[in-house]
């Protein structure tokens, strides 16, 4: 059985500082809703929502964080 996690990803670009994840979460619209609070914030240049399927073992994942 496999789940999905929702991560708030962010980064501000050019070398500035900012960049990361900013939450994760069990549902896609517990995300949206923290998205939305840091959109409204001005927080990071660029946001976003990515989303990970991980069974009982886990995930490998590689994401990147950048603009």
């Amino acid at each position: 059985m496999k789940s999905q996690i929702w991560l708030v990803l962010g980064d501000n670009g050019k070398g500035n500082s900012g960049n990361g994840i900013f939450g994760i979460y069990p549902t896609e619209e517990l995300a949206t809703q923290r998205l939305k609070a840091l959109e409204e914030e001005e927080y990071c240049e660029w946001m976003w929502v990515d989303m990970v399927e991980a069974g009982a073992e886990g995930v490998d994942c590689h994401i990147d964080v950048c603009g």
